[in-house]
């Protein structure tokens, strides 16, 4: 059997396949090793398989894809799986590489994340051959939740967009602009909570200047994350919520930047079982 997992800060989301075809999903709390210790680690899978790993000796093989999955962040899971799967092949790669795997199985393409963040890379049909830095959401990750959360904040308390979508906006949310500024200043998840606001924009989308924030966010990740490569000739696939919510806007930015648009996925479980389960 493999074990096929994409993982964020948030959720797991883990597939259960033989060598044909899927037999089982489920999701359990995310980790992050940035942040977390293998102790943390190993807890939180230990739970996660309660219920639905009765016999690890069947586990083969493990495919591990998540957030902050690099270097030594990388040997910490991948040593939580070995203990837990001793007698399985485990391997471990970043949540881009998981995109890229998804979106483009082994064919050349540009794969981006546009979730809370945002990622991007060139990608050869085996390897990232590479990638912008994304930057966070101070610094970079246009295109991001995050930043579209930020935009539209801004321009709302700046007078861009009027006071009727300002005062709907406080009435939906129950913010003011001082719990705003709480939450991005003096929280331990800026970001997050800026990308919750995605939901308001999801919602007023037909608002001429809600939708002119959404395309000036994707235009920016274009700009900044996809042009750099000079690969025209390539087609862009996303991943993530940001590229679900607002297809009708992510279509019309690629088009209008002369690029070909590959393949859009929510999340990229399904893309995962796929490339594994073709593998050659």
């Amino acid at each position: 059997m493999k074990l096929i997992a994409d993982c964020g800060s948030t959720k797991i989301d883990w597939a259960l396949c033989d060598y044909e075809k899927c037999v089982e999903m489920f999701n359990s709390p995310g980790v992050n090793p940035v942040f977390m210790n293998q102790g943390e680690i190993a807890k939180s899978f230990s739970e996660a398989f309660e219920g639905y790993l009765t016999g690890n000796k069947y586990i083969r093989e493990v495919f591990f894809y998540g957030a902050g999955c690099v270097g030594k962040n990388a040997e910490k899971v991948a040593q939580v799986l070995e203990e837990i799967f001793p007698d399985a092949l485990v391997v471990v790669c970043s949540d881009l590489v998981g995109a890229a795997r998804a979106l483009l199985n082994r064919k050349e393409g540009i794969a981006c994340i546009l979730g809370t963040g945002s990622n991007s890379c060139l990608f050869d049909g085996e390897n990232i051959v590479s990638n912008i830095p994304p930057l966070g959401f101070v610094l970079g990750d246009e295109g991001s939740g995050a930043v579209l959360g930020k935009l539209l904040v801004n321009k709302m308390y700046k007078g861009q967009t009027g006071n009727e979508l300002r005062l709907a906006f406080e009435q939906e949310t129950g913010l003011t602009l001082p719990d705003i500024i709480s939450n991005v200043y003096h929280s331990t998840m800026p970001s997050r909570f800026l990308a919750s606001l995605v939901a308001f924009a999801s919602r007023h989308i037909d608002d001429k200047a809600v939708e002119r924030i959404v395309i000036d966010n994707f235009a920016s990740f274009i700009e900044n994350n996809v042009a750099a490569y000079g690969r025209r000739d390539l087609p862009v696939s996303f991943v993530g919520g940001m590229s679900l919510n607002f297809e009708k806007q992510l279509r019309r930015v690629v088009s209008d930047a002369g690029y070909t648009l590959g393949t859009i996925l929510a999340k990229p479980i399904g893309g995962l079982v796929d490339f594994h389960l073709t593998a050659s």
